[in-house]
């Protein structure tokens, strides 16, 4: 081929009815582009086929002045040796149907919003805004602008002409046309079918454009060519891009002519299914024992719909009024997106404060689990030394009921020696009186150890209160210890343990009177009867004898014998007993 001595043929793109697309270099300025090299041998310039192709060309070229992003660009074209031929961008990528395939049917929704996004961005360009970059001030008859004379004056009539001058219906929009790009974005490709007439370029696979892809209102009239036709056709592509299939697909296991009936008839009559539950039927297909939930926004499934709406009225009316309304939801989108962004990296912080404070508060609590460890075993050094000391005080109890015993025996047996009064002598009433003397000493001992034992009684109930209270606290303080909030509490129970501690001490202290404990003054009480009953260094035993051997010598003692000191004692012996039943009461 004769083209092949300006290029290098690097890869064959495609290849149709009409013509053939090649990847190429330019052998002398090394650049890539895609050629576009039409099947048929031209005889001349003024041939019908060639001027059709410069018609398309044209239409191409004129599309390029806006130079839109999402639009192939071409340049431009020429006859090689009767070939016709043009250079176009090459779109380093593939066709959304064969990436659809490639990804199992089922593309991210974010995907699914940027096509969308860009591709009526490209609608609106070729439906509305293309006329600002083809409209001619001489040709168009156009006024120019008092105020700037490099611009002219567009009112609404003229501007609403110049639309529908320049205005470019694609006519053939399916998802074999439209190319993403390696770096995510897409172009709009082939617009062979957007020039009006019987003998058009024919670029697509099937003629007549893609079936699936053709409105209600083209499968009875294949003339018909308004921008409603386009938004369906969009429609389609876009469910299928979100869904995973075409709404109606063809049906190659019967005759082309059976199944392009039943595809109009699907098209004019029957409502699409419904788009969450063939993209559910796919998810679960690709992610095997997952189960799907809705992933996309509302409005994308609404303007799909509106766009297979039957009625073209009940479309959007061209481009231009799509675009706007996905661009609108799509801000909304990235303004909730960045919104919850922010709440995301606040959240974000959020949990990392709440993380380290948890690390402290773990550090906190093992630490007060410590602390409480060492004041309960404090606490059960101190119920211990509490149990010893209550043995004590029981000891002590009994140490002074058998003193108690000890005492009224002792009275007892006092009451019990020989009651020979008639023969008393005045040295046994002084040795009586002696022993009155010890006995409301004794007495008083006893008084006083009854009242340390009410004091020792009334120190332990206040001690087992306090003890009581303190497993109260205990047992709140563990509860405490949960929420973390203990601090205050441990004070206050080292306290209570310190003046409970303080409180066995001085228990301890105090159980002694005068430097000695009660054992003590129980031995001088046992001792003073025994030392302390003499008279003039003889007890009683002493003069008893002296008064018998008295008696029986009929001595007297101070003048007067024993019958007068008899008598004398028969005298005071109501002033004796008086003394002794007061004695008993006091015991």
């Amino acid at each position: 081929m004769v083209f092949l001595q300006e290029y290098t043929m690097l890869d064959e793109l495609g290849r149709g009815g009409f013509a053939t697309v090649y990847k190429v270099r330019h052998n002398e300025l090394g650049y890539i582009r895609a050629v576009r090299v039409l099947n048929e041998t031209i005889v001349d310039a003024d041939s019908t086929t060639y001027q059709k192709f410069l018609r398309e060309c044209k239409l191409l070229l004129r599309l390029g002045n806006g130079n839109h992003p999402n639009i192939v660009h071409i340049y431009q074209p020429r006859l090689l040796d009767n070939k016709a031929l043009v250079e176009m961008d090459y779109v380093d990528g593939q066709d959304i149907l064969h990436y659809l395939n490639q990804n199992q049917n089922l593309v991210p929704v974010t995907e699914v919003v940027r096509m969308a996004l860009q591709m009526s961005s490209a609608l609106a360009y070729c439906h509305e805004d293309i006329y600002r970059f083809c409209m001619d001030r001489e040709t168009d008859q156009l006024k120019d602008d008092p105020k700037n004379g490099s611009k002219v004056l567009v009112d609404d009539q003229t501007r609403k002409r110049l639309i529908e001058k320049y205005k470019v219906i694609h006519n053939d929009i399916h998802s074999g046309n439209i190319m993403r790009r390696e770096d995510g974005n897409f172009v709009l490709l082939d617009f062979g079918l957007a020039i009006n007439g019987d003998e058009v370029v024919r670029s697509s696979r099937r003629k007549n454009g893609a079936p699936e892809f053709k409105a209600p209102e083209k499968w009875e009239d294949d003339s018909v060519l308004t921008e409603q036709t386009d938004i369906y056709s969009f429609g389609v592509v876009l469910y299928q891009y979100l869904a995973g299939r075409v709404p109606f697909p063809y049906n190659c296991n019967i005759s082309a002519h059976r199944a392009e009936y039943e595809l109009g008839e699907a098209h004019q009559k029957t409502p699409p299914p419904s788009i969450e539950g063939l993209r559910k039927e796919f998810f679960e297909r690709k992610f095997k024992g997952k189960e799907y939930e809705k992933d996309y926004p509302q409005w994308l499934e609404d303007v799909i719909l509106k766009c297979l709406s039957k009625d073209p009225k009940d479309r959007f009316k061209n481009g231009r009024e799509l675009y706007d309304c996905v661009k609108k939801h799509n801000q909304e989108d990235a303004i909730s997106l960045i919104e919850l962004e922010k709440k995301l990296v606040e959240q974000t912080a959020q949990n990392k404060t709440l993380e380290t404070d948890l690390g402290n508060m773990r550090d906190i609590n093992a630490s007060l689990n410590t602390v409480l460890n060492e004041k309960l075993n404090a606490l059960s050094q101190t119920e211990q030394l509490l149990k010893e000391t209550s043995g004590q005080m029981d000891t002590l109890k009994k140490e002074n009921q058998s003193q108690q015993e000890e005492i009224k025996l002792l009275i007892q047996g006092g009451n019990r020696r020989p009651g020979i009064w008639k023969a008393c002598t005045f040295a046994l009433l002084f040795a009586l009186l002696v022993c009155g003397g010890f006995l409301f000493y004794s007495i008083y001992i006893q008084k006083s150890l009854r009242e340390r034992q009410k004091d020792f009684d009334f120190e332990r109930e206040y001690l087992e209160e306090e003890v009581f209270q303190l497993e109260n606290d205990t047992t709140e303080l563990r509860k405490q210890l949960r929420q973390s909030n203990m601090g205050e509490q441990v004070v206050d129970l080292n306290q209570q343990i310190n003046e409970l501690q303080n409180e066995n001490q001085t228990l301890r202290t105090n159980s002694e009177y005068n430097g000695h404990n009660a054992q003590y003054w129980y031995d001088q009480y046992q001792s003073k009867p025994q030392s302390g009953s003499s008279y003039m260094g003889h007890n009683a035993q002493y003069w008893y004898n002296q008064y018998q051997s008295k008696l029986q010598s009929g001595s007297s003692y101070k003048g007067h014998d024993a019958r007068y000191w008899y008598n004398e004692n028969e005298k005071t012996k109501g002033q004796r007993d008086q003394y002794k039943r007061q004695l008993n009461e006091n015991l």
